[in-house]
């Protein structure tokens, strides 16, 4: 004998919502900016010596790399 109820509870979750649910709905994917169109990746290297002078530097200063680095990417 089939299980009538397993059936009916399927059926039911096949179903699509209404047209009133779909309208009310928000798409998040719309609204909210996608990360990889947001950054700009930039790609260097630094020879070891300067690589160490700058990090000296920078701890001299009390600033990150990366504030170091984005501010000559802003000032660019």
């Amino acid at each position: 004998m089939r299980n009538t109820k397993t059936n009916a509870f399927r059926r039911t979750a096949a179903q699509p919502l209404s047209e009133e649910n779909n309208r009310s709905r928000v798409d998040a994917d719309k609204l909210l900016p996608k990360a990889k169109d947001d950054r700009v990746v930039v790609g260097f290297r630094i020879e070891e010596g300067k690589k160490r002078a700058f990090k000296e530097k920078t701890a001299r200063e009390g600033t990150s790399i990366q504030e170091v680095l984005n501010a000559a990417v802003d000032s660019y």
